[in-house]
């Protein structure tokens, strides 16, 4: 049975959404009991019921829109306000911590406190349940009024941003909830509803999909930060695995939403490759032949979104920058600078024929989903599985070590054998990009490169290497990657990174010395190889 709460629910669930409140008023406990600050700010105890009549007429037209989230159902914290509400409401003001209004304009005037263009930033779990939970008796709350007295748009979003991260960060909330009101984040939200996509970027906000009514005319900014990690930032492990990282650690937030700005065609066609491969997720899965391959494609296409991204988005940035594809040659043995190159930015425009619709370009995209999994990513999985026989699929694609070997596969295809029918065949499923297009694009990462470059390899005391020592370190990474490929050993079980910074800075010319640098297994096998590569150098 649907009640007439019910139905009005759906409905203002449904409706645009709305960026404040323009008029509304709350009563004071006593007129003009109010304490102000800096002239443009007041605290107050303000009537339950005033804000219960406010939550009745504006609670789904912008009463929580520059709030961090909508209401969010929890049974734990709202048993509590319930209880209060209904059994100790003469003691809601101890209880409770009351709500914070921000506002462009406000006034007292007797007992009421009229507001302009107002939002509730905190205490929007308060405010749901004294708007819908019955009450006779009326009861005060505390409550922050704080006008915002900033000029321009980005001033004013900068502002409600601060002050509502900083009052929620100490309630049980998610890193989601946390930056959904940041400047980057409305900036977003506001780039893709101008091209009639819905972002949610706070909990609880509701999509009319009737206005949104093709799959990838939807996201969310955790799933959307998932996909550009994987693509543009060469991450796909990291972001199927703790994509709460991605939100909550100021680094990562960073590199993914602040560092970049990025044309909306270019994310229109980043959510046209995601929602396509969740197509491909439900033909693969009803496809079987009883053979282990199939076993592996679906369980490796089940769990492989971001491996498939971050295959394809290196793929095409070899493909539409000349530059990079040059740093990826040269730098591709020295790790540093190639994850520091690799994960950039390398083109920013939109990489999918325009004359396409999303249902047209679904149907091309199943061969191509094909050819990454057949040609790269079921033989990389097989070759792990060789070496270790329990690996699971789902822990395989939680780590970036399966994505670096397949990399490692292109260069070597690419770089090495001077092939070019993988970048042949993934060409044909994306538009070729004029001369014009192919220089903006390695301008503007030549310019990143100069900005980078100053990073040199240095050794354990910060000093630059020089041209000797780091022919030693190249020579050793070369060996460790062709040892790795020739018998199925990922690289770091040869020996890491840090081993041969303390072999290009210690130069081990004996067996006890280099003992003590790599593990005894490494030097039983290539131990002699090693030194060898060393003493060129000594």
């Amino acid at each position: 049975m649907s009640f007439g709460d019910d139905i009005k629910a759906v409905i203002e669930s449904n409706r645009a959404p709305f960026d404040w409140v323009d008029e509304g008023k709350v009563i004071l406990d006593k007129s003009n009991n109010i304490l102000t600050y800096d002239d443009h700010s007041i605290v107050c105890n303000i009537s339950a019921k005033s804000l219960k009549k406010l939550w009745e007429s504006d609670g789904d037209r912008g009463l929580l829109a520059m709030n961090l989230r909508y209401y969010i159902k929890s049974a734990n914290i709202d048993n509590k306000i319930e209880e209060s509400i209904m059994n100790d409401h003469k003691d809601f003001w101890y209880l409770n911590n009351g709500i914070i209004i921000v506002c462009n304009d406000y006034k007292v005037v007797g007992g009421e406190v009229r507001l302009k263009e107002f939002s509730i930033v905190n205490g929007g779990q308060t405010s749901r349940m004294i708007g819908t939970i019955p009450f006779n008796d009326d009861f005060y709350i505390s409550c922050k009024i704080i006008k915002n007295v900033f000029e321009t748009p980005q001033e004013k979003n900068a502002f409600i941003a601060k002050v509502a991260e900083a009052s929620n960060t100490q309630k049980p909330i998610k890193a989601k909830d946390i930056i959904a009101n940041r400047i980057e984040q409305r900036n977003l939200k506001t780039l893709l509803s101008e091209h009639k996509v819905f972002i949610e970027i706070k909990r609880g906000e509701k999509c009319n999909r009737e206005q949104y009514p093709e799959a990838w005319q939807r996201t969310k900014n955790n799933e959307l930060a998932q996909d550009l990690y994987a693509f543009v930032y060469m991450e796909p492990g990291p972001a199927r695995n703790s994509v709460s990282s991605m939100l909550s650690n100021e680094e990562k937030y960073n590199v993914i939403f602040k560092e970049h700005e990025y044309d909306f065609e270019f994310l229109r066609d980043i959510l046209f490759l995601e929602k396509a491969y969740k197509e491909y997720q439900k033909k693969v899965n009803k496809e079987s032949d009883g053979s282990g391959d199939s076993a592996t494609k679906k369980g490796l296409v089940k769990n492989g979104l971001w491996y498939c991204l971050g295959t394809i988005g290196y793929l095409l940035k070899l493909i539409y920058n000349k530059e990079y594809r040059s740093n990826m040659q040269q730098y591709r043995y020295q790790e540093s600078k190639y994850k520091l190159f690799s994960s950039e930015l390398a083109f920013n425009h939109g990489f999918i024929d325009r004359k396409l619709s999303y249902n047209d370009f679904r149907k091309k995209a199943f061969s191509l989903f094909d050819l990454v999994f057949s040609q790269l990513i079921i033989y990389q999985f097989n070759i792990a599985k060789g070496n270790s026989p329990s690996i699971a699929y789902s822990n395989w694609t939680k780590s970036n070590t399966g994505f670096e070997n397949i990399r490692t596969t292109i260069n070597v295809i690419i770089f090495d054998n001077k092939q070019t029918y993988l970048l042949d065949a993934v060409s044909q499923y994306f538009i070729q990009i004029d001369e014009e297009t192919e220089n903006a694009n390695i301008d503007r990462y030549v310019d990143y490169c100069k900005k980078n470059k100053k990073i040199k390899a240095k050794d354990n005391q910060g000093n630059e290497l020089s041209e000797n020592d780091e022919a030693l370190r190249n020579e050793l990474m070369i060996f460790r990657l062709n040892y790795s490929n020739a018998k199925h050993i990922p690289q770091k079980n040869i020996y890491t990174d840090k081993m041969i910074e303390r072999m290009v800075y210690e130069k081990p010319i004996t067996d006890i010395e280099l003992k003590k640098i790599i593990s005894g297994v490494t030097f039983y096998y290539i131990g002699k190889d090693i030194l060898d590569i060393i003493l060129k150098y000594s």
